[in-house]
Parts: structure tokens; sequence; C-alpha cells
């Protein structure tokens, strides 16, 4: 059965979809939301949409805070169209509008062409314009950050680590081809958060031979350049999608004309 158009609307603005069984209403998995009849405990049957640590709440049970002309019932299957909320021991996303579903059809599917799959798309569209340098290349190393010259002397206290710190690390990144931006060197160095606190839950960790695209923000070179995004690391074969023209064939050796 087609989307209607209200379903359609919501599966491009959504950036957590998912099919889910109501559990009850006026509930709640997080602490101090008021209760009313748009406040539902939904268990996550299946993740259709979802990024970092909302792609692995399948199984578990989140509240979801519906809209103005929203109803469900307990028991009731559906396909929830959301957006982030509130995270901590548990989940809280408010719906932008739900479609019921059978229990048989209550599995993750998205074709290539379906509105969440588009939506997708513009939003990579848009990330690579907002990228300063794009680079195709390899990561050669991660390290911890140099410190500045002062804490270097042992001149300061160190700041407190918080629950929510980054806890950054330093990857260097053999550049095989500039897709967007200046080349700064046959390297570029950048700084990318290593937490999995769900702040930084969705930003690709880097490691040692991880090859791809990589988009990057920041002014300058060095390691002037940060990696913040779900969407800051492509894979090899992205040339399509990030504009750029695809590997060039290796070149043999040229032979010398013999007279």
């Amino acid at each position: 059965m087609a989307a209607s158009p209200r379903q359609s609307r919501a599966a491009e603005r959504a950036s957590f979809i998912f099919t889910g069984t109501v559990q009850a209403l006026k509930r709640a998995t997080v602490p101090n939301i008021p209760l009313s009849n748009r406040t539902a405990v939904v268990r996550v049957d299946g993740v259709i949409r979802g990024s970092g640590a909302l792609s692995h709440l399948a199984g578990h049970d989140i509240t979801v805070q519906l809209g103005d002309r929203e109803r469900v019932r307990p028991g009731q299957v559906a396909t929830f169209y959301t957006e982030g909320w509130l995270f901590g021991e548990s989940v809280a996303v408010r719906s932008l509008g739900h479609a019921d579903v059978t229990h048989a059809a209550a599995a993750p599917m998205a074709s290539a062409a379906d509105p969440v799959q588009a939506k997708a798309d513009r939003d990579l569209r848009a990330h690579v314009a907002d990228a300063d340098l794009i680079v195709r290349g390899r990561v050669a190393s991660v390290a911890l950050p140099a410190l500045p010259a002062k804490r270097a002397r042992g001149a300061g206290a160190a700041p407190p680590i918080s629950e929510h710190a980054a806890l950054w690390r330093e990857a260097v990144i053999d550049v095989d081809q500039v897709a967007k931006g200046k080349r700064p060197s046959k390297r570029v160095t950048v700084r990318f958060p290593s937490s999995s606190d769900v702040r930084w839950a969705e930003v690709p960790k880097l490691h040692p031979g991880q090859e791809g695209f990589f988009l990057l923000h920041g002014a300058g070179g060095g390691a002037g350049y940060t990696l913040l995004h779900a969407q800051d690391v492509q894979p090899p074969g992205a040339d399509r999608v990030i504009g750029a023209p695809g590997p060039r064939p290796a070149r043999g050796r040229r032979q010398k004309k013999t007279g």
C-alpha cells in the first residue's frame, strides 16, 4: 500500500523510524516527563532508519511523545516516524506521525526509492556542500592529541573529565585524492571524539587501515580539521554520491623509444 502524503512528509522529516508495539499509555521510560494520553511506552520491534545509539534500540522499550492528533492503543503495532528528544538510561522521542501495520509487515524495510532513502540522500548532499575538505584516502595512524605547551611543561591542572567528554583522538590520513577543497599535503590530520557517550555515539570512530571518503570541517591544515557527524565517513565506492571522479587506473612505466 502506498504511503499517504502525510506519512511521506513525516518520513522525509524523521531521523528515527521504527516499527513498534505500544506497551502502555500515560507512562514513560524516562523521569520527569508530564504524563498524558499522548505519552506512550513503545517496544521497538525493528529499526527502519536510525544511526548511532538509535540504531541499536530493537527489543527495548522507549518513550514516544505523540502529536496532538495522534491516538494509539496498547497492543497496537505501527510504524513511527520520530525525531530524538531525550537521551539517558532510556530514550524519549517525539512522533511526527505513525502508520498502522500488521505483525507480518512489522519488519525493517526500505527501498532505494522510498522517502526515507530520499531524505538520507538529500542530507548527505547538504553535508557534502557544508564540508570544508573532502579527501579519499586511508587512515595511517590514530593517537592521543599532543598536549599544549603549558600542559606539557606541567603548568596548570588538567580540566576534570565529565561523563560527556569527547575523549579526542587524532588520526593521520594518507590522501589519495581531494574531492573538495585545497589539498594541504599528502597527509591530513583530523580530530574525532572516541567517546561512546550518547552525545558522540553517532560520530564514526577511525582506526588504522580504514579507507574511504572523509568529510572534514574546519579551517587550515595540520590539526585544524575535525570529524563530528555521522556522515563524515563514506565508503571508498561513494564517488557518485560525493561527486568525485572515480579512482584513476594504475599507470604502467613508459617504454623508451628505440631508434
